[in-house]
């Protein structure tokens, strides 16, 4: 995702939920949850901005904040967490892209 101007109080939550269609991904079911789905998940203090990437069977790929990317089981505890999957469509050609200098 870009980065998006906003207001520190602003709640981040509702800025994620807004921009994820514009950025191409979309919302579903967690009954319909697979390999490459993007986690939103609740930190400790109650907001929604931490995320993982399923990449198998109750796996995940994620960073804690000053922390290496690392792999870690989806527990019951990441799970009572998790407050919305996202999934990146498939027909991407309606979202508009920037290039990114190298």
């Amino acid at each position: 995702m870009r980065d998006y101007d906003r207001d520190t109080t602003a709640n981040l939550r509702d800025l994620i939920l807004a921009r994820f269609d514009v950025e191409g991904f979309k919302r579903i079911d967690l009954s319909e949850i697979k390999v490459g789905d993007t986690l939103m998940f609740q930190s400790d203090r109650l907001l929604s901005n931490h995320f993982g990437i399923l990449i198998g069977p109750s796996r995940m790929l994620h960073h804690h904040i000053k922390a290496l990317s690392c792999e870690e089981t989806v527990t019951d505890r990441w799970l009572s967490r998790l407050d919305a999957v996202f999934r990146l469509r498939e027909d991407l050609s309606s979202v508009k892209t920037t290039s990114i200098p190298v």
